[in-house]
């Protein structure tokens, strides 16, 4: 069963998606992201930083309720509880294990970067680890949409970063550059769409962390930071499906004229050495400069990754423990 581009088989004029190669050195959650927003990985390990600034103290407090509330219902379906120690002690590990280069992040990091980040995570996985001849081996919780529901809807991004997890490792999903320019792109006012939901039975993804207590209806919750639409899609009959748009990008945007100086830039022989990484403080680990990448510093040859797309099907066959 494919996690992507399962959709495109039967036309509805949905969006393809291309896994890109990711380096698996226990940050692939980062790198992941890092590439989806400017086309590197966080090789300065900007995006940890921030992260784990954002889970210290009382920041993360937010952050910290949610996945209470989340992992006491697992519990409690495993048969056990934890009392107030217990979960000091889980949660400090969540935190420590943010700052450190290299080790792996669970569901919860997904949802601080969000918050960081200030808009949405959709992730696509299997719902359950497989072994080697095909067996379930164990549930995998990453799968879902992840909303910044702790920010005001209105000053968050709805242009959503998509990823692909699979056996362990994150990849990034982008779609194509479109080459229509000035009146021709005015015209056609397009946009992209992807299906958020499962393949087979047309179920909506989970809205990760989502309390309809504080949240409201999921629904109406996803249209606050998410442009939606419902669609038929192939082999789901008798029912429309949820799906996100989101902006074409083309190849006059400012944003990928941007991103596409900065590769060439980052490519080209280095004739100055790249200005040292700024310390990221607690104010600014909530809003790092993410988007204007001209104002940050600009690494070195070295941090260019080696962008490949994945063989069809790449992240549909196994993975790397990122």
């Amino acid at each position: 069963r494919q996690l992507i581009n399962w959709w495109v088989e039967g036309g509805g004029n949905l969006s393809k998606l291309y896994p890109l190669d990711t380096n698996a050195d226990g940050n692939c959650l980062l790198h992941a992201l890092s590439l989806g927003l400017v086309g590197v990985h966080d090789r300065k390990l900007t995006l940890r930083k921030a992260l784990h600034s954002s889970l210290k103290g009382t920041s993360g407090l937010v952050i910290r309720q949610r996945w209470q509330v989340v992992q006491s219902a697992r519990n409690r379906a495993e048969g056990f509880e934890l009392d107030e120690q217990q979960w000091e002690a889980e949660w400090q590990v969540l935190v420590d294990r943010a700052g450190e280069d290299g080790r792996s992040l669970e569901d919860v990091h997904v949802l601080t970067m969000a918050h960081v980040l200030s808009r949405p995570i959709i992730v696509y996985s299997s719902k359950v680890l497989e072994g080697v001849e095909g067996e379930s081996v164990a549930p995998v919780q990453f799968g879902g949409v992840y909303l910044p529901l702790e920010a005001d809807a209105p000053s968050c991004s709805k242009q959503p970063l998509l990823l692909a997890y699979w056996n362990g490792h994150f990849v990034p999903l982008l779609t194509e550059v479109k080459k229509a320019t000035g009146e021709r792109r005015r015209r056609q006012k397009e946009c992209e769409r992807f299906p958020i939901v499962w393949q087979k039975t047309g179920e909506a993804f989970d809205v990760r962390f989502h309390h309809i207590d504080t949240d409201g209806p999921v629904e109406q919750c996803v249209g606050k930071y998410l442009n939606v639409s419902r669609v038929e899609l192939p082999g789901i009959a008798g029912r429309t499906c949820i799906c996100v748009e989101r902006s074409v990008v083309y190849e006059d945007d400012d944003g990928q004229k941007i991103t596409s100086a900065l590769l060439a830039e980052l490519r080209a022989p280095s004739q100055q050495p790249p200005a040292p990484p700024q310390p990221l403080s607690s104010a600014q680990s909530i809003s790092p400069p993410t988007h204007n990448v001209l104002a940050r510093g600009l690494p070195d040859a070295r941090d260019v990754p080696n962008i490949q797309i994945l063989s069809p099907g790449g992240t549909d066959r196994g993975g790397r423990d990122g």
